[in-house]
């Protein structure tokens, strides 16, 4: 098994866990009681949502990189990601 799936299953098998774990220890009352929104943007009706994308990076612009050694700097880091993950 490579080690990609290794950390796929460990993780996967972890998230299983901690859910039935949650549900498990919920109190009985707690389902008793009526729910109240104290969260910002959550109402009894309505939940809004904010989706943030970093659209301006720093290292590049749509046309390429803005300096040879902004290219090197990822390209180095690109290389030690593939190799410490054997892509």
């Amino acid at each position: 098994m490579s080690h990609r799936r290794l950390v796929v299953a460990f993780v996967s098998a972890f998230c299983v866990a901690a859910v039935g774990l949650a549900t498990a220890i919920t109190p009985a009352a707690a389902a008793d009681e009526k729910p109240t929104a104290t969260e910002v943007g959550v109402t009894p009706t309505e939940i809004h949502i904010a989706v943030v994308a970093d659209v301006d990076t720093h290292h590049h612009t749509r046309m390429g990189f803005k300096s040879q050694a902004s290219h090197d700097q990822w390209a180095a880091g690109d290389r030690a990601f593939r190799e410490k993950w054997s892509l």
